[in-house]
């Protein structure tokens, strides 16, 4: 049964993809949903999606990555103004509110290596967090990969993306379960201008990536969490990490929803092999 789980999950980009799919449009069009997170999406399998984790702390929760048994990627934002004693990183968590279920490890904040350059525009909007003893990996706990040439998710029209994350399933509090929501890839230069638009006071530059859903929407809860890829080798295939999800508006303006913006992930390999003193490099 375990191993019928698993082979669902790994199908599953293939066939959740295309029912989603929006023919005939030159790309899916920008997100109308309501400030939910994953609406129509699927639950999760945290065996998976094990390089998934939270960023728990006093006013909130944010997503993040295991980049290795030592340090944990996330949103600068998720981590500005706030004390390493105060945050709490979990692994393995299928259900935010069963923190002490089989296969979940906590650990907490050493220090916060917020990128540099980072501002409130959120712009650099990434940080990497040294917990103060290593996790262990299991099929529970795992790393995620981030390569530094991305082309492949780029190289196609309508490339089909993915995120995961706990955020408001209903509007308030956390999801009950990890979820997974499906996207597009937005043109650039159409997400800069509507966002310069809009006048939010928000920075949209060539180190982002903007997606866009049919009926599906990053929340709060998710900032921090990965952009994922599904790229298909061999017979299985593996999730890349292109993204940490950074920003979306739910104010109405003139263009409608605005396309959610992430980090863009190879433009920091060096950011985060200096901040992991080497440890971590993008493949």
């Amino acid at each position: 049964m375990e191993l019928f789980c698993l082979l669902l999950f790994v199908l599953l980009p293939l066939s959740y993809a295309k029912s989603l799919r929006n023919p005939g449009q030159g790309h899916i069009g920008v997100n109308p949903c309501k400030p939910f997170f994953v609406r129509n999406g699927q639950q999760a399998n945290i065996k998976v999606f094990n390089f998934q984790a939270r960023l728990a702390k006093p006013l909130g929760a944010c997503g993040a990555t295991l980049l290795s048994p030592r340090y944990v990627l996330t949103a600068g934002h998720c981590v500005k103004n706030v004390q390493p004693f105060d945050i709490t990183i979990y692994a393995g968590l299928q259900d935010p509110i069963r923190p002490l279920d089989l296969g979940v490890q906590s650990r907490k904040v050493k220090n916060i290596i917020l990128h540099p350059e980072y501002n409130t525009y959120k712009a650099n909007d990434v940080a990497v967090v040294e917990v103060e003893a290593d996790f262990i990996q299991t099929e529970y706990v795992n790393f995620t990969r981030i390569y530094a040439n991305d082309n492949f998710a780029f190289n196609q029209h309508n490339s089909e993306v993915w995120f995961t994350g706990y955020g408001k399933p209903y509007g308030r509090g956390s999801s009950q379960h990890l979820q997974l929501g499906h996207s597009t890839i937005f043109p650039f230069e159409e997400c800069k201008a509507m966002w310069a638009r809009a006048r939010l006071s928000v920075t949209v530059t060539e180190d982002n990536v903007c997606t866009a859903s049919v009926d599906q929407c990053m929340s709060k809860g998710d900032s921090g969490g990965p952009l994922l890829y599904w790229f298909p080798h061999s017979t299985w295939g593996e999730w890349r990490q292109i993204g940490i999800i950074s920003k979306g508006s739910e104010k109405p303006t003139p263009d409608g929803k605005l396309p959610d913006v992430s980090s863009r992930t190879s433009k920091y390999c060096d950011f985060i092999a200096q901040a992991t003193q080497d440890s971590v490099k993008c493949l």
